[in-house]
């Protein structure tokens, strides 16, 4: 449901791959080798069409999360001649999966540079998140397809809702008679008044890593905390990144 350029992109991706196939034709050709950028908001469902369309195709998803890392080794892994070597989660992904076509999910991903191991990546196929173009790196752009994700209608939200519960009632053999139940107004919560004004709170809890404010009318807002990496220090004659955490800064508060 949703998602339609996303959907219409794969769909001529696998179509043009088809034909290929048909042809004898095994090698992805250069003007197949891209990467998609699904832009979109945080939870609009990015990682989640990637999971869907790996359970779609049958192709062995390898998701790694790169969360802002400046480094290569969660990719490429270390060079064999340095003590605790590992190979990196690119070449794990194609050993577990046993496929030269896995999909390659780079969730959150940024510029990084380094040398590791060596592993032919020339047919997967190349996923990468991010929330807005203009913050992805200029080489990156010269080279990508992008792919807006859009957030999904309340009407969309509403028929998910409902197909989700059906679904989970379903499989328990002691709930699945109250599958066919499930209405509308039983899925919609509370009667969708709006937040007039977000600073009026009533309750605001606070986690190391959320501010969860709760409004009238049941209403609510998660707020997910990040951590800034810019700060570096001294010590001992190395450099040390100190994290720091964003909702702490006077602009937060």
């Amino acid at each position: 449901m949703g998602y339609e350029e996303f959907k219409n992109e794969l769909r001529i991706y696998i179509l043009n791959l088809a034909e290929n196939l048909e042809q004898g034709i095994y090698e992805l050709p250069d003007e197949m080798k891209t990467v998609f950028v699904l832009l979109g908001k945080p939870g609009t469902g990015k990682s989640f069409i990637s999971e869907m369309l790996s359970f779609a195709t049958g192709w062995y998803l390898v998701n790694i999360d790169l969360g802002g890392r400046k480094d290569t080794e969660i990719l490429e892994g270390t060079t064999p001649a340095v003590k605790g070597a590992f190979a990196g989660r690119l070449c794990q992904g194609f050993a577990t999966g046993k496929q030269r076509m896995p999909i390659i999910l780079l969730d959150e991903f940024e510029k990084v540079a380094g040398e590791g191991f060596e592993v032919d990546i020339s047919n997967a196929i190349f996923l990468a998140t991010a929330n807005y173009a203009d913050q992805v790196p200029d080489f990156v752009q010269d080279r990508a397809k992008f792919i807006n994700i859009p957030l999904y209608t309340y009407e969309q939200r509403l028929k998910y809702v409902m197909g989700m519960l059906k679904r989970k009632l379903g499989k328990d053999e002691l709930t699945k008679k109250y599958a066919d139940q499930i209405t509308e107004d039983f899925s919609k919560k509370g009667k969708g008044h709006a937040i007039e004004n977000i600073t009026a709170y009533d309750n605001l809890e606070t986690t190391p890593t959320r501010f969860n404010l709760k409004y009238p009318n049941d209403n609510r807002i998660d707020l997910v905390r990040v951590r800034s990496g810019d700060a570096e220090y001294e010590n001992d004659g190395k450099t040390v990144k100190s994290y720091k955490w964003l909702g702490d800064t006077e602009e937060a508060k």
